[in-house]
């Protein structure tokens, strides 16, 4: 999770690095994100599975069981449309 610089900085080491992280929350990152239908995709592929904490929990077995709460509650907190939104009207 990143918000602002450390947004950026943690674009930067899961590009280093493939196992740094499986996802990411970015908050208000400082970066650019290719604009094409491949990235808009991948960005709203995160709501494609419906999280909860039982299955956040079992995917992420080392996380901290409140990690998986506060994820499975955030994804509920947004949707795909507003992804999808925030990338098409973001080309810059």
């Amino acid at each position: 999770m990143g918000h602002s610089l450390g947004g950026s900085t943690v674009m930067e080491c899961a590009a280093d690095d493939a196992g740094f992280a499986t996802q990411l929350v970015l908050v208000d990152p400082g970066l650019s994100i290719p604009f094409n239908s491949e990235t808009l995709v991948w960005i709203c592929s995160a709501f494609d599975v419906t999280d909860t904490e039982e299955s956040v929990a079992a995917a992420h077995p080392g996380w901290h069981r409140q990690d998986a709460y506060f994820k499975a509650i955030a994804m509920t907190q947004s949707s795909r449309l507003v992804a999808e939104q925030t990338f098409l009207q973001n080309d810059s």
